[in-house]
């Protein structure tokens, strides 16, 4: 079983310069949930358009900052000023490019914390060794129904 990353990222005690990778529904509900904690956000999307999932408030904080670009280009991670980033969170609908960003972070980038959703729950198994957290959509989806099941089991 795939241990449970998102306490891990629950458990964020001061504010911390996180870098959001996707900003589709999963990714902009993350943005706005770590924004209300007061952290300060980077938010990249290569897709004008999932960037309408986020708030016009957020947009317009000094807490969330967007930038459009290809995260499965490396150049465009050489362009981007990455070094204040404690935290990266890679969150597209692609578990490819998720596994992609999540080596270009680790290895290259050298970022210390970084975040890994994948759906595929084979591909979850292959990569929970690495340098990364992965967090799998099943295991999360059976753990909360379990943790439900026994919560009602106790009343």
């Amino acid at each position: 079983m795939i241990k449970d990353s998102s306490e891990d990222l629950n458990q964020i005690a001061k504010p911390q310069k996180i870098l959001i990778v996707g900003a589709g529904k999963l990714g902009s509900k993350l943005v706005t949930d770590l924004s209300k904690d007061g952290h300060v956000l980077r938010v990249v999307e290569n897709s004008l358009e999932k960037f309408s999932e986020l708030s016009a408030d957020l947009i317009e904080s000094n807490s969330v900052s967007t930038m459009l670009g290809d995260y499965t280009d490396r150049h465009f991670w050489n362009q981007m000023n990455l070094n204040d980033i404690e935290i990266l969170v890679a969150i597209t609908e692609s578990d490819s490019c998720n596994l992609y960003i999540a080596q270009i972070a680790t290895h290259i980038l050298r970022i210390s914390k970084v975040f890994v959703l994948l759906s595929d729950d084979n591909l979850a198994n292959v990569y929970k060794s690495f340098d990364f957290k992965v967090i799998s959509i099943s295991d999360l989806f059976v753990s909360a129904v379990k943790s439900n099941i026994s919560s009602e089991e106790e009343m």
